[in-house]
Order: structure tokens, then C-alpha cells, then sequence
């Protein structure tokens, strides 16, 4: 990156430690004590608590509802998502699209759509912080983790 001021895509797409960074800047650790016009609000959170659960339920399943996924649900895969793509863990040539088995419901004033997986979860909607802008052309998990952490 250059000297010019970083997008927050930038530094979520080249930063490590992203989570820790966000906690640190939201307890105003690199706001400039002179300069409060850069601090556009008073900061919140006092810790962060980030869960990676390798093996874990998925995404699909918990906070990110895939509707079309749902609509597919055991037909096989259409040749436009899978073109060019080789897969470490899929071994049939025809695999199949297996959407959620859970409904989903949207909760609070964000309207952040839950799983029936966490019933109570919806009562705290509004104090989440749900990421859906992770993307990766590739399928498999291994690469894709190392990308997100």
C-alpha cells in the first residue's frame, strides 16, 4: 500500500491480527488525544472474544442464511459454480447442493438473521457484530481459513 490513507477493505484484506485491531481501536488505544475529530464516536467495547472453531457449525447453518443453497437442496451442482474448480474433499463428479437444514429468522432493529440453531441468541441481536463480506473464489476450507485469520 501506499503512503495515502489505507480503505478499511485494504486493511481487512492485507492485515493480520484484524480482530485485535478493531478491539484495540474501538478502546480508542490509537486515537490521537489532541486531535479528537479523528474519533467519530466514543468508544464501547472493552474486549473482544473471537471463536474460531475449526470444525465447528457452519456458517450456512448459524448466521448467514443462503436461500438459493435451500432451494437447490439435493440437486446437483450447477456447472457454473463448479467450473474450474477442483475439490480436496469432494471426490464424486456430481456433487450435490446441500443448503441448511435449520430456518432462519430475522431479529432486532439490524434485522441480523439468526439460525433456529441459538433461540436466544435473537435477543441480542443488535449488540452482534455479524461479517458476511468475507468472499474467496476457491472452495476448499483450508485456504479459505488462512485467508480469514
Amino acid at each position: 500500500m501506499s503512503k495515502q490513507q489505507a480503505t478499511r477493505r485494504q486493511m481487512l484484506t492485507t492485515s493480520s491480527g484484524v480482530l485485535s485491531l478493531a478491539a484495540l481501536s474501538s478502546m480508542g488505544v490509537f486515537a490521537d488525544e489532541k486531535d479528537q475529530s479523528v474519533q467519530h464516536f466514543t468508544p464501547k467495547a472493552k474486549s473482544v472474544i473471537y471463536l474460531f472453531m475449526s470444525g465447528g457449525p457452519s456458517h450456512v447453518d448459524t448466521f448467514d442464511p443462503k436461500p438459493l443453497l435451500t432451494k437447490l437442496d439435493g440437486q446437483s451442482m450447477p456447472s457454473n459454480i463448479i467450473k474450474n474448480h477442483e475439490f480436496a474433499m469432494i471426490k464424486t463428479k456430481e456433487p450435490k447442493v446441500k443448503g441448511s437444514s435449520w430456518s432462519f429468522r430475522k431479529y432486532g432493529q439490524s434485522g441480523t438473521e439468526i439460525s433456529e440453531l441459538f433461540p436466544h441468541i435473537g435477543s441480542v441481536a443488535d449488540e452482534l457484530a455479524v461479517v458476511r463480506s468475507l468472499y474467496s473464489d476457491t472452495f476448499n476450507h483450508d485456504p479459505a481459513v488462512t485467508f480469514m485469520n
